[in-house]
């Protein structure tokens, strides 16, 4: 299974998302790392983000 999202489509996803005014962030990582072994990199982002909205 590939877990790595063009930033394209996430793009698209990302702008349907705010028309629907859900909030989204966008954390673009560069590496070619599974998807799992990006936690670290994002964890802190991620606990703020589900802070703010939930």
């Amino acid at each position: 299974m590939n877990e790595l999202v063009p930033a394209y489509e996430h793009q698209k996803l990302a702008e349907l998302l705010r028309q629907e005014q859900i909030p989204v962030e966008t954390c673009l990582l560069s590496g070619s790392r599974h998807g799992e072994a990006y936690i670290d990199d994002i964890w802190p982002n991620l606990l703020n983000f589900l802070k703010r909205y939930i």
